[in-house]
């Protein structure tokens, strides 16, 4: 028997243990995180040193070779004291995991504009985007100005500049159909595993959510969860589900709590959000600082 131990566990994964056997299917193996799936509810075994998620549990898994150990197809059962799977000799061990509350949207709103100030500053002063990021140098560009919306490039560029400048301009004239509207075009939009559009829309959302209008963000979150499903992929409906349910993962929480004074504290939180995937990091912090423009009426978010 290999036994993998657990750091924590999100406590609506606890919960999940705590109410008796639930079985299900690796769904997928990566290097540092393996995705199982029981009916339509995502759980993710994590590598602790990337910090909680909100649907995850954080193990030590250090140097392990993660697709030798777990087999995509494998049987998974979760118990309140382990995660056993099958046919393989391999367990998780809950015993000693501490239970870990999901982070909420939420932000010191009389210093918001500062600490956006100093994210926009750091964002900026990064190396250019790659040409196979094109989108991501149109958001650098259009940061701090007005810049249009391109008419040449890729297909799925051109339709995700198109509309995140739809999505701010209907959130400006609280027009919130038009919003829907928009934010559920950006679904499953773009590349990776968590899609460009989702990564921008889960930092637009989480900042409507904490600076409002909460309950016309709020109803948006719960229209794009319930659309993700049948959208985009299965982590990144994972992902926009919890945001519905005001949870966020670690690392995500930590960078809204950084306080706008202290630069070091606020960079080496986005530094943190740069680990999250090739791009997803980068796509969701910027979604955080449009979210911003849009909410507060802004043309562009001046750097610290």
């Amino acid at each position: 028997m290999i036994e993998i131990e657990a750091v924590s566990i999100a406590a609506p994964v606890f919960r999940l243990a705590q109410s008796g056997p639930v079985a299900g299917f690796t769904h997928s193996v990566f290097a540092h995180t393996v995705n199982l799936l029981s009916g339509e509810q995502l759980i993710t075994l994590a590598d602790f040193r990337g910090g909680n998620l909100p649907y995850g549990i954080c193990c030590r898994f250090e140097d392990l070779n993660l697709n030798n150990l777990f087999q995509c197809g494998a049987s998974f059962t979760l118990h309140s004291s382990a995660v056993s799977f099958s046919p393989s000799s391999l367990a998780v061990g809950l015993g000693s995991a501490k239970t870990w509350q999901p982070a909420r949207p939420g932000i010191n709103t009389r210093t918001v504009d500062s600490w956006a100030a100093r994210l926009a500053f750091f964002l900026l002063s990064l190396t250019s985007a790659p040409a196979s990021l094109p989108h991501l140098s149109w958001l650098a560009n259009r940061l701090d100005n007005a810049a249009a919306v391109p008419h040449s490039g890729e297909n799925w560029v051109l339709r995700f500049a198109a509309r995140v400048a739809q999505l701010i301009h209907a959130v400006m004239n609280n027009h919130w159909p038009t919003v829907e509207e928009a934010a559920g075009e950006l679904l499953g939009l773009g590349i990776g595993l968590t899609p460009s559009g989702d990564d921008f829309l889960a930092g637009f959302i989480t900042i409507g959510l904490a600076l409002g209008p909460r309950e016309s963000f709020e109803r948006l979150a719960w229209a794009i969860a319930k659309r993700a499903p049948t959208s985009t992929t299965l982590v990144s409906a994972a992902f926009l589900r919890a945001l519905s349910q005001g949870q966020l993962s670690e690392r995500f929480g930590a960078l809204l709590a950084a306080p706008d004074d202290d630069s070091n504290t606020l960079e080496e939180a986005a530094r943190n959000m740069l680990a999250f995937g090739s791009s997803s990091g980068l796509e969701t912090m910027y979604g955080l600082l449009y979210g911003l423009r849009a909410v507060e009426g802004i043309e562009s978010i001046k750097t610290a």
